[in-house]
């Protein structure tokens, strides 16, 4: 019987970054809140986990990492980071959307949630936002959809999310008027935790979904970061 592949997985896109080991179905992870953290901090995490997994850098089968859209420095920091470690191992890369690991962070909160409209604060009066609906097929898990896709939108044209749907992310921390768009106590305040996507990102190595690490792109959305795009 063969092993399970080990998967390494960096996020510093958003205002928290985190990092998880994924072998089988068990998942260790560390995270560190409130903070953007530095590539080093990312590469000890990694380091410590796989430590604590017994496991050497080599035993890594593939890397994954949050590629935005996010801040323009953790974006860079996290493929960075994953670029780093998938040439230097000659391993394959997984590139997920920043939108979608808060959309599964917030799904571990919200388990019976229909949906999720993920929003992250993007400055200058604009938020990232994303759409993911869970879709129960017969025989299988939940998984979550993509139902709308990544954006740069102006809060107040964000639309109204469908019953059941929950809303969140840091974008409702900055801008209230998001909380029209989910039923009341439909909110999750929650930070993307890379961890809850590790199993996607499992699912999506097996179905031979991988990028050579030269080939991971970040995904920015916004091109021009010192004042807000005219109109």
């Amino acid at each position: 019987m063969s092993n399970p592949p080990v998967l390494i997985g960096v996020d510093a896109s958003t205002g928290a970054s985190s990092v998880a080991l994924a072998i089988g179905d068990q998942v260790l992870a560390r995270q560190k809140a409130g903070v953007r953290a530095t590539s080093g901090w990312l590469l000890d995490s990694a380091s410590a986990l796989l430590a604590e997994a017994g496991l050497a850098r080599n035993a890594i089968d593939a890397v994954v990492a949050a590629r935005g859209p996010g801040g323009f420095t953790g974006v860079r920091i996290s493929v960075g980071v994953a670029q780093g470690l998938a040439l230097g191992l000659d391993r394959p890369t997984i590139g997920v959307s920043s939108l979608e690991v808060l959309a599964h962070t917030a799904w571990v909160q919200a388990p019976a949630a229909a949906g999720f409209l993920a929003v992250l604060d993007a400055r200058m009066g604009e938020v990232y936002t994303a759409a993911f609906e869970r879709v129960d097929a017969s025989g299988s898990q939940p998984q979550l959809a993509v139902y709308r896709h990544e954006a740069l939108m102006d809060p107040a044209a964000v639309p109204v999310c469908d019953p059941g749907w929950w809303v969140a992310g840091s974008g409702l921390v900055a801008y209230p008027m998001l909380h029209r768009c989910g039923p009341a106590g439909a909110q999750a305040r929650c930070v993307p935790e890379i961890r809850a996507i590790m199993p996607v990102a499992q699912a999506r190595f097996a179905a031979g979904e991988r990028t050579a690490g030269a080939a991971l792109q970040p995904v920015y959305l916004r091109h021009r970061v010192a004042e807000r795009p005219s109109a």
